[in-house]
């Protein structure tokens, strides 16, 4: 057994996490009140959607193999995730009665389909396959309202909202980087990189209109505090302009992007406690 174990099946895709990460945390820590708040309906929904998002790694490998690949190994894997995310989705649904749960299985199961597709494709990495992955990645968020008041709240949609506008615009910004990256075309002066980047940033201020807009219709007392975890994105790609130097590291790259992650989920959480 240990010999198909080897060492885990670990997916490449580290922006993935906050995308996944990130709604579930702020679908359960903004919009349940303190009394009603249940840190192990948090957990089990944590360890469930990483381990059936690991599932769907492995089984993609297992799928179209690298080269010398051992199959045993990613089988074994599959297996041992599938069930470690099954176990927690089980005890939610039957266990503390979170039938509304499976209701989140079906755009999933379309959106990984649509997945599937494109990796036996060769064109995974085609933008709006990306863009399909984030809308069903940050359902994690209203599903997590949901475990916590037993209803998809409107702060849920809320939050997928907003944080589908926020990882939509950080995949943009990360994409061009990366692509120039590889042309060795990373632009010396600010005024170019905002040429090169106008398409990004553009996106980025259409953004920020669609969550103002959202905050108008939402009626929400003190709603305009919800923009400003946003603005951090802002913040991020003036900082790039201005000062960056060429980055020669894509992984740097992604951990930075994951480092912004947590401090939108952290301002996230704040303003809509405040």
């Amino acid at each position: 057994m240990y010999l198909y174990l080897n060492k885990p099946v670990i997916p490449k895709e580290h922006g993935a996490w906050p995308v996944l990460i990130v709604p579930m945390i702020a679908g359960s820590l903004a919009v349940a009140p303190d009394p009603s708040f249940s840190p192990g309906a948090m957990a089990a929904l944590i360890i469930s959607a990483v381990s059936g998002f690991l599932t769907v790694s492995a089984l993609r490998m297992a799928l179209n193999p690298p080269p010398k690949a051992n199959m045993r190994r990613l089988v074994t894997w599959t297996c041992l995730y599938s069930a470690l995310s099954m176990g927690p989705f089980a005890w939610l649904v039957l266990g503390a009665g979170k039938g509304g749960l499976l209701w989140f299985i079906i755009p999933a199961a379309l959106l990984t389909s649509a997945y599937f597709w494109s990796t036996s494709a060769g064109i995974k990495r085609s933008l709006p396959f990306e863009l399909a992955g984030l809308a069903g990645l940050t359902l994690s968020g209203p599903a997590a309202a949901y475990l916590q008041q037993g209803y998809v709240p409107a702060d849920g949609a809320l939050i997928y909202i907003f944080c589908l506008v926020w990882f939509t615009d950080r995949t943009l910004t990360a994409r061009k980087t990366l692509e120039l990256m590889r042309k060795q075309g990373w632009p010396s002066g600010a005024r170019d990189r905002l040429r090169l980047f106008s398409f990004e940033y553009g996106a980025h201020a259409i953004g920020i209109a669609i969550a103002a807009l959202v905050i108008v219709f939402s009626g929400r007392e003190g709603g305009w505090t919800m923009i400003i975890p946003l603005l951090a994105a802002t913040a991020k790609n003036a900082w790039d302009t201005l000062v960056l130097a060429a980055p020669t590291d894509p992984m740097k790259v992604g951990f930075s992007e994951m480092r912004l992650g947590i401090g939108f989920c952290a301002l996230f959480v704040l303003v809509w406690k405040l």
